[in-house]
């Protein structure tokens, strides 16, 4: 048996490495990972939780502390637009022994209280991840209080709305929103509220009388925990009287 010829040596060692290059180009070059979309930020949701309000400087230091509810609504209207809802409603029950014209008294009492903002907010993107927001709303305020109480002598008595105070007013918030990541963002807000508020106490209607609140205000939500479009919020407010705790679910639409 005869060796190939050099020349034919060398097109046959050509013709395996086309076919090796060949081969080599078939296989699919690595493809770069995707980039995962940017966090975003929802106006269209519905909100409802626990709250929890701190009083500094109450009468007697009674109903300093207050628990309740407190109920949600965004809804865009334009691109940039969308109106608010919010109600929140507390309530607190003390009691306590008062001296008061050379007796003593145990006295009770339930205090009822509930706020309503309706209004409308702007938005706009400062960053893919960060919202400049402004909003304005109109506010509804009332409280009711319960009191009894019983002397030393055995004689009692109770009064239903011994104290009413209702208070209409305006509110305005500017602040931002930072989707931090996927999971997790971050709003911080400065608040001014400004009311008329007009009490009756024991049937005796007092002087309306001009209050206002300077306030701050900051929320984390945690987004999308275990279910779709369902967060989980915790919101504070800080003022030099008052201060809130709010946390609940957040389902976006």
């Amino acid at each position: 048996m005869s060796l190939p010829s050099k020349p034919t040596l060398q097109a046959l060692l050509l013709s395996l490495a086309a076919v090796g290059t060949a081969a080599a180009g078939t296989t699919p070059a690595p493809q770069p990972a995707p980039t995962p979309p940017a966090p975003t930020l929802s106006y269209d949701y519905l909100e409802a939780g626990y709250s929890h309000l701190w009083l500094d400087d109450t009468p007697l230091n009674l109903f300093d502390n207050h628990d309740g509810y407190h109920l949600g609504l965004n809804k865009s209207i334009t691109p940039n637009l969308f109106v608010l809802a919010d109600f929140t409603q507390v309530f607190s029950s003390e009691s306590r022994s008062l001296n008061a014209f050379g007796e003593t008294f145990d006295a009770s009492g339930d205090l009822n209280s509930l706020d309503a903002v309706l209004g409308l907010g702007f938005h706009t993107p400062v960053t893919s991840s960060v919202d400049w927001v402004l909003q304005l709303g109109a506010t509804y305020a009332h409280l009711d209080l319960d009191v009894s109480a019983r002397d030393h002598r055995g004689h009692s008595w109770s009064i239903d709305e011994a104290a009413t105070i209702d208070g209409f007013g305006l509110q305005a918030a500017t602040g931002f929103r930072l989707a931090l990541t996927q999971w997790l963002e971050l709003d911080l807000f400065y608040q001014y509220a400004w009311s008329d508020v007009d009490a009756e106490v024991l049937g005796t209607t007092l002087s309306s009388a001009d209050a206002d609140l300077h306030a701050g205000k900051a929320a984390l939500i945690f987004r999308n925990l275990g279910v779709p479009n369902l967060d989980l919020v915790v919101s504070g407010l800080l003022a030099e009287s008052v201060q809130s705790l709010n946390a609940g679910l957040r389902y976006n639409f």
